[in-house]
């Protein structure tokens, strides 16, 4: 083997391994958090926790499924009523959109903000793929 061909070789390697370290490290019973929002599963349910300042619009999705769905983000308080600072909301795997096959679901959230006219837009967008954890 050249020398070439053994420093692809053992970059490859190294490259595999560090992949499966950190596949290994990432258990569905972990935390997950950013900008104020954490995602947990336990107990066949994907639990969304608001830390953050205002409240949060959340929407959980099968990660497959996400791909074929065209939603939109709802901030009107009554109809889709916001996680609140400090607070939690459950969402049971059988209550989730997803493909019975699906191991991972999107968690999706927004803040909502009057825009200059003062009608109220969806802002702040953030995301988290998610594990799912079976028994």
């Amino acid at each position: 083997m050249t020398v070439s061909g053994l420093f692809r070789a053992v970059r490859w390697t190294s490259v595999c391994g560090a992949v499966l370290v950190a596949a290994g490290c990432d258990t569905p019973f972990e935390v997950r958090e950013l900008n104020g929002v954490s995602v947990d599963v336990h107990d066949q349910q994907v639990v969304v926790t608001n830390s953050s300042a205002s409240p949060v619009f959340a929407f959980v999705i099968g990660r497959e499924i996400e791909a074929r769905t065209d939603w939109i983000p709802c901030v009107d308080a009554v109809r889709c009523s916001p996680i609140e600072p400090g607070s939690s909301r459950s969402y049971p795997y059988d209550t989730i959109m997803r493909e019975p096959w699906e191991k991972e679901v999107v968690v999706r959230w927004w803040h909502a903000a009057p825009d200059a006219s003062g009608v109220v837009k969806p802002t702040d967008f953030g995301s988290l793929v998610v594990p799912l954890s079976f028994p």
